[in-house]
């Protein structure tokens, strides 16, 4: 997306997988839930309002961060070149906890649909644990495949797979 440096704009769309196994989850719950977005991408973020409502949508109540402003270095994804290190002068201290806060919401939820990524996979275990969260995972975005971390694979996957 456009907070990792791709050159296009994220829309709903991109995301086919994910939105066809929410949908899937509304539809078991009479579709009276409503979907907690936490996407790096803001584009995607207005799209998903656009597209789904203000009823139905949930966003925190402040734009995404620049990918890993708060760590020094650039994150996971970070390197060396000056293109991929946060500048002393750019960190913010309240990244970490607007991330922080939209983690907690997320490991909270009663249903949660995850990607590859270390944020919603450690959200997710923290839901199955606390509150035996209804868990499905995407592996890929155009993916429709909405696996339930059931068998022993997935659930090792949901617990120590690698961003994809």
């Amino acid at each position: 997306d456009e907070m990792h440096g791709a050159h296009r704009a994220i829309s709903v769309q991109d995301v086919g997988g994910f939105i066809a196994c929410a949908q899937n989850l509304s539809k078991s719950n009479r579709n009276s839930v409503k979907w907690f977005i936490t996407a790096d991408s803001a584009s995607l973020r207005r799209d998903f309002v656009h597209q789904f409502g203000q009823d139905k949508i949930i966003l925190a109540p402040w734009e995404p961060e620049p990918f890993a402003s708060y760590q020094s270095g650039g994150g996971s994804k970070g390197g060396t070149s000056i293109k991929s290190t946060v500048l002393p002068n750019a960190f913010d201290p309240n990244a970490l906890r607007r991330t922080f806060a939209e983690w907690y919401t997320l490991a909270h939820c009663n249903a949660i649909v995850v990607s590859r990524s270390g944020f919603s996979r450690t959200a997710a275990v923290v839901a199955r644990s606390l509150r035996d969260a209804d868990v499905r995972l995407v592996i890929n975005s155009d993916d429709h495949a909405c696996r339930s971390p059931s068998d022993a694979r997935l659930e090792t996957l949901l617990i120590e797979g690698g961003a994809g």
